[in-house]
C-alpha cells in the first residue's frame, strides 16, 4: 500500500492521487511539479532529463492549509466534501487535476464549503514515482 512495486499495485490497492511531473535532474531526483522543484524520495530510480513522470500519493498524505514543515504546496479548489464518520474526504481541483484529500472531522475546525479556495500541502517524501 505504502510503497507499491508497479503502477497497477499502485492503483489496484486504495485511492490514488496522481501528478505529471518534469525531470529536471535525474541524477539528483529533481522533478518539476508547476513551479516547484521537488526532490524525490531516496531510493527512487535514476530518471533521465526531461522525460515526464507520475507522481502519486495517498490521500492521507495530504493535509489542509499551509504546513509548518518544509512541504510542496498546491493551490486547491474544493469541489465536493464527504463526511465519513471520523475522517472527512475532500475532493479538489488542483490545475485542472482531480485530487482526493483524507482529514479529520474535528468539531472545533469546520471543513471547508465546496467552491472556496485553499491550500494543500504534502511532504515529496510521502511521494510514490511510479514506473511502468
Amino acid at each position: 500500500y505504502n510503497r507499491p512495486a508497479t503502477c497497477f499495485v499502485a492503483n489496484f490497492v486504495g485511492t490514488l492521487n496522481t501528478f505529471e511531473a518534469m525531470v529536471k535532474d535525474g541524477k539528483n531526483g529533481i522533478v518539476s511539479l508547476g513551479a516547484q522543484d521537488i526532490r524525490l524520495p531516496k531510493g527512487t530510480p535514476t530518471l533521465r532529463n526531461n522525460d515526464v513522470v507520475s507522481l502519486a500519493i495517498r490521500p492521507e498524505g495530504l493535509t489542509l492549509g499551509k504546513s509548518m514543515a518544509p512541504a510542496v504546496m498546491l493551490s486547491a479548489r474544493i469541489e465536493d466534501v464527504q463526511f465519513l464518520g471520523s475522517v472527512i474526504r475532500l475532493r479538489a481541483d488542483v490545475d485542472g487535476q482531480k485530487v482526493s484529500l483524507d482529514t479529520f472531522n474535528r468539531q472545533d475546525a469546520a471543513p471547508p464549503l465546496p467552491g472556496s479556495t485553499t491550500q494543500i500541502a504534502f511532504q515529496p517524501s510521502d511521494l510514490i514515482v511510479l514506473l511502468g
